[in-house]
């Protein structure tokens, strides 16, 4: 059935918020006269996301030799863009629902394909010998981010059925509510105030030669391939049925030598950062 798209648009300024020290972590990134001390009392505002940035922190993937015990240990060691990655991590989980209804999947399995997304997408850069464009990491782990707009518009314009007929195509999506999850999350990543590229790899991530603009060409292409990538490691959205993969950009394909050392790199650390968040 064909939704309508204003309903579906009313959906997104629904959403659960994403804590107000996310958009503030951005902003501080951006203001040449902000420095560690003012990312360092962002973050210690909210003591939850103090201790799950230091567990995180402390994981395979983010850790550095030394042990980091403090916020301002992280922001020393890893540095402040870093440390922002690391708390995306926790608060994106924090505003995840239970289960994603029209999907048929856990937000927990969501939830690990966007990191595995995330965790790739880096690997993915160092492997093509390309500089990592900013924020690669935070905004891989939103690439999906239309898919929660979507499951809760079904839920509310539904709620008699549990998962109904499962969604496994953006085609499928386009029948079902008139939008795919990557138009509606570009509108959703605006909700959530956070930086423009976030959005272009919101909407663009499945299609980044049909980006009018361009202006993030290479975070959307990176994005493309570890989403490819996270699929044929077996981090699909669903624990049941992977989605489709998408061809791997032709200007970025790794070799199969490349994309094995990446799956021995990311595979145990994506599982850790799992644990973290959800055990």
């Amino acid at each position: 059935m064909l939704m309508e798209t204003a309903d579906l648009l009313t959906t997104v300024s629904e959403l659960p918020a994403l804590p107000h020290v996310a958009s503030r972590l951005f902003q501080l990134l951006n203001d040449p006269k902000s420095g560690a001390a003012d990312v360092e009392s962002t973050i210690s505002t909210d003591p939850g996301l103090v201790a799950n940035v230091l567990q995180l922190a402390n994981s395979g993937f983010f850790a550095r030799r030394r042990k980091i015990t403090s916020i301002r240990d992280a922001v020393v060691l890893l540095g402040l863009k870093r440390v922002t990655d690391v708390a995306m991590c926790s608060m994106f989980a924090a505003v995840l629902p239970a289960r994603l209804p029209a999907y048929g999947f856990r937000a927990r399995d969501f939830h690990l394909h966007c990191l595995a997304v995330a965790a790739i997408s880096e690997h993915v850069a160092t492997a093509r010998g390309q500089r990592q464009p900013a924020f690669l990491f935070s905004a891989a782990l939103l690439h999906d981010i239309g898919k929660l707009a979507l499951a809760a518009f079904f839920q509310k314009t539904q709620p008699d059925r549990i998962d109904g007929e499962l969604i496994e195509t953006t085609a499928g999506e386009r029948t079902a509510f008139g939008l795919d999850h990557a138009e509606i999350g570009e509108a959703a990543i605006a909700q959530w105030k956070l930086p423009p590229s976030f959005a272009a790899v919101a909407r663009w991530h499945h299609e980044p030669d049909q980006d009018p603009h361009n202006d993030y060409a290479l975070l959307i292409d990176i994005v493309h391939v570890a989403d490819a990538l996270a699929h044929r490691f077996g981090f699909g959205s669903s624990g049941v049925q992977a989605q489709r993969d998408e061809p791997i950009a032709d200007r970025l394909r790794p070799s199969e030598e490349q994309i094995n050392q990446i799956a021995e790199e990311t595979i145990d650390q994506i599982r850790e950062l799992e644990r973290i968040l959800h055990d």
